[in-house]
């Protein structure tokens, strides 16, 4: 009978081991997290160069299509070079034109002219600009020699001798004319600034008639068709949950809504502001109809036991 008893004891003792974690301490059957909803991705939109704000096609917690046109922009001296440029490629094209006749060709010599005189409204512009202080002497010099290039080259044309252009070398000023008026038109095209994602414009920066210098912000757009769910835990909490965990969501909206899930991924510890070490477990839900919005507080419930 005395074995017996020793025998029920002992089994006793294992059952309640087993319910012990490491530590010596009973584990816990689940570990709620307190959370919070976030955006799993912003985008920000800058002014890609000094420009005035034309017109603002959208208003804050607008929903967009990534393309949308957000707002447009306009700058004189972008728009300008792209007049250049064209001229420039129709005086490269006549010059190909010409290759071969012994007299110059009339369509280079206007197009020639065309340069001459946008180049010179540049220079002048430059040069009104340098008294406020608002271009550099080296920017004005080099409209200056830019003005004076174009003028040599109508000069040549007009005193050309019979002998034509080379045909090999007119086709590679062309070519050049050619990529540099790509390059002008695609900066021309960044002064319509259009939604990089699909989302809601949750910030919006510019104002209709404002200057934006370079790099300043203009707009900000939230996708919202998933959301992460973050908490921060002390760093031993890791051990509990790592990516792939299944975890249970449940965001504290009206009404609260639940997901089952896992972690999506996990934040390495770092000092908080108090300086203590602080880790972080994240969890991707599914928000297709934008009901929730970041900023929702929520829990996050990991389930150490069966």
């Amino acid at each position: 009978m005395t074995k017996f008893a020793w025998l029920f004891a002992l089994l006793l003792s294992a059952f309640a081991c087993a319910d012990r974690s490491e530590s010596g301490t009973l584990a816990p059957h689940s570990v709620d997290l307190k959370a919070e909803v976030t955006a799993s991705r912003v985008a920000s939109v800058t002014a890609p160069f000094e420009a005035t704000v034309r017109r603002v096609a959208v208003r804050e917690g607008q929903s967009v299509n990534a393309g949308d046109v957000l707002l447009e922009l306009s700058n004189p001296e972008v728009e300008r070079n792209v007049e250049v440029a064209r001229a420039q490629t129709e005086y490269a094209e006549a010059r190909l034109r010409a290759a071969g006749q012994p007299t110059p060709h009339k369509s280079a010599e206007a197009a020639a002219m065309r340069i001459v005189a946008l180049k010179k409204s540049k220079l002048e512009r430059y040069q009104s600009l340098f008294t406020t202080h608002d271009v550099s002497l080296q920017e004005v010099e080099d409209a200056e020699n830019e003005y004076a290039a174009a003028t040599r080259d109508l000069i040549n044309i007009r005193n050309a001798a019979p002998a034509a252009p080379q045909t090999r070398i007119a086709e590679i000023e062309l070519q050049r004319a050619r990529a540099d008026e790509r390059l002008a038109e695609s900066r021309l095209q960044t002064l319509i600034v259009r939604a990089p994602i699909a989302g809601v414009v949750t910030r919006l920066s510019a104002t209709e008639g404002r200057d934006a210098a370079a790099r300043d912000p203009l707009a900000e757009v939230t996708a919202l068709s998933t959301l992460d769910v973050r908490a921060d835990v002390a760093p031993d909490l890791l051990r509990l949950a790592r990516p792939g965990t299944p975890v249970e969501v449940k965001v504290l909206s009206v009404p609260p809504r639940v997901f089952l899930d896992k972690v999506a991924y996990v934040v390495p510890s770092r000092p908080n502001a108090q300086g203590e070490a602080r880790a972080a477990i994240v969890a991707t839900i599914a928000n297709p109809d934008g009901a929730l919005q970041p900023g929702t507080p929520a829990t996050i419930t990991i389930h150490t036991q069966p």
